[in-house]
């Protein structure tokens, strides 16, 4: 009676317990990079700059990041873990904090605190605290990914894939998976930059504004959810063709908005959520692809690669947009967005997902006749194992 209570788990589990929820919360402040789209309308006055320049303030994050990513890396092999993750919260938070300075100090200024010394922080850590997570719970390294990773891009080998350099690099897919992180970076920074300053144009509001930016979060959360969900059903081809599809159209459709003028308030809204909705899921359905369907060249190198193609296009995008007048001409620039979802759209029918429930969708394209072979051969082999057993 008198005797101790047992604790229901032990010193083990209450840390691995700690690390998940612990990582979720880092990753979770981490999304403080996307408010940059609600806060636009705003610097561009206190700043002086124009539309097209206030593309470098997530321009700037993008670059940062997919630069540290593999630098986090490399470095963790001999920095501690405690290390990076307080280098994380220095740059992060330190950042934020200089930024009350930095914005009444002229854009450059600005861009180093609020942009580049976040992107730091979240590259730094972008991997180290996954595989930390993941060394509590080996057996849920599928799961941790879905709930932690988020629109995180970088690649963990959680399935211990032999590495094989000249095997990797002769498999289309690493290559496909190139061109389609560079080409995702290019619709992001246009929705985000662009989205509040897109409907001020218009003439809407500023409260309605406000009200529209700050539900879309709402909508970013459950495409995140729901892009989980589909990878979990329906492995990553066809989420990813579908999501696609989606937010091609919504950008399509998004010029008709200054077009019809301000009775297309709630077109604009519809376009506002369903864009940050469709590109919360391609962000996921992307970095689940990532981890499949590829055979890696190493975590460092993989990840190297991918941060190649993101901080490259970042940079294309930001300076050919920032010499282009785009609040004159809307209207081409997101068809131009458009155009890009196009072309993912057509990269993505080129994957090969053998574990698609759609047969259609397994093969390059369509279902071709080199795949139903390659399908009749295994179940070929299966029954003559079936037989000698």
């Amino acid at each position: 009676m008198g005797g101790r209570r047992r604790c229901c788990c032990t010193r083990e589990q209450g840390l691995g317990i700690l690390t998940v929820v612990g990582s979720y919360l880092l990753e979770f402040s981490f999304g403080h990079s996307n408010t940059i789209g609600n806060l636009n309308t705003y610097l561009i006055l206190h700043l002086g700059v124009t539309t097209s320049e206030s593309i470098w303030f997530l321009g700037s994050t993008v670059v940062a990041q997919s630069i540290f990513t593999p630098v986090g890396e490399l470095i963790s092999q001999w920095v501690p873990y405690v290390g990076l993750l307080f280098a994380t919260v220095v740059f992060c938070s330190g950042g934020t904090f200089l930024t009350m300075w930095s914005i009444n100090n002229g854009m450059v200024a600005f861009l180093f605190t609020n942009s580049v010394f976040f992107g730091i922080g979240m590259g730094l850590s972008s991997t180290v605290t996954l595989k930390r997570t993941v060394a509590h719970y080996p057996q849920r390294s599928e799961t941790i990914m879905r709930i932690e990773k988020q629109s995180r891009q970088a690649f963990v080998n959680f399935k211990n894939i032999k590495r094989n350099f000249k095997e990797a690099v002769k498999k289309p897919e690493i290559h496909i998976m190139n061109a389609l992180n560079f080409l995702n970076v290019i619709p992001r920074m246009a929705i985000i930059s662009t989205f509040k300053v897109y409907g001020k144009a218009t003439g809407f509001d500023s409260i309605s504004l406000v009200i529209v930016a700050t539900l879309n979060g709402i909508f970013n959360c459950v495409g995140y959810v729901i892009a989980r969900l589909a990878c979990s059903k329906a492995s990553f081809k066809a989420p990813l063709v579908l999501f696609l599809l989606l937010l091609t159209t919504l950008v399509g459709l998004f010029p008709l908005v200054k077009k019809i003028g301000l009775q297309s308030f709630m077109l604009y809204a519809f376009c506002v959520f369903g864009l940050h909705f469709a590109m919360a899921a391609v962000n996921v359905v992307i970095a689940v692809a990532n981890n499949e369907a590829i055979a890696p060249l190493s975590d460092f190198g993989t990840n190297l690669a991918f941060s190649f193609c993101s901080a490259s296009s970042a940079i294309t995008f930001s300076v050919t947009t920032s010499y282009q007048a785009i609040d004159q001409h809307y209207d081409i620039f997101f068809w131009f967005v458009a155009g890009v979802g196009v072309l993912e759209i057509i990269l993505a029918l080129t994957l090969e997902d053998m574990a698609c429930p759609l047969k259609l969708m397994r093969g390059r394209f369509l279902a071709s006749r080199k795949l139903k072979n390659k399908e009749l051969e295994g179940q070929a082999q299966a029954r003559e194992e079936g037989t000698t057993s």
